[in-house]
């Protein structure tokens, strides 16, 4: 059975990597390099962090697992009924698609589920049901920095809705009268504090 995964995430990758032993698995990929962590691109140019552990999977662990990695190749067009998919190096049968391009997912429903480690806990769910195994995601209490620069967000648990702002930097979401959830701007020593009392379910005024 041919396993054709488009975008090579840290979903995409997981998935191959729980499928490899089962499936012909083949990720394709726009970019012209393996998977990296993202995260770890600045720390890797100032030369703070080592190519290994920008490169977690290197091109040699692909072909030992027997995963087929096309860099550099874009998906264009998916033929459903002759089950192929039109690529810019080709046309690539497959007899399961599973496509990962949009990105890795940080939100479901307002709960912020985490980046690549939501990604690949979704990976191994998916590759449960591919084996017609009973499995969901349990969606658990998460938080996320996003850093842009030098300006970091933080994104602590449900964020769905308007909520309302504490101050300049804090805004808050409520649920039945308890903090939720809330995005902190710039203060990431006030986000663990956040994270702390949130998860103790307090309301505003115990903030």
């Amino acid at each position: 059975m041919r396993l054709l995964i488009v975008g090579n995430g840290p979903g995409g990758v997981e998935l191959a990597k729980q499928l490899s032993d089962e499936y012909e698995v083949t990720i394709i990929e726009q970019e012209n390099l393996p998977y990296y962590t993202k995260p770890l691109l600045n720390h890797y140019i100032a030369g703070t962090v080592k190519k290994e552990k920008l490169f977690p999977y290197s091109l040699e662990w692909y072909e030992n697992k027997g995963i087929e990695l096309r860099l550099g190749t874009k998906a264009e067009v998916i033929d459903r009924a002759r089950k192929k998919l039109i690529t810019s190096a080709g046309k690539l049968p497959y007899d399961l698609l599973v496509i990962y391009a949009i990105g890795d997912c940080a939100e479901y429903n307002g709960i912020i589920c985490g980046t690549a480690k939501g990604a690949m806990g979704h990976a191994r769910v998916l590759a449960n049901l591919i084996r017609d195994e009973e499995d969901r995601y349990a969606f658990e209490f998460r938080s996320t920095v996003f850093k842009f620069g030098d300006f970091p967000i933080a994104i602590i648990g449900e964020t769905k809705g308007n909520g309302n702002w504490l101050d300049n930097k804090t805004k808050v979401f409520l649920k039945e009268g308890k903090v939720v959830g809330a995005v902190i701007i710039k203060d990431v020593k006030r986000a663990l504090e956040l994270e702390r009392k949130i998860k103790s379910r307090v309301s505003i005024d115990e903030l």
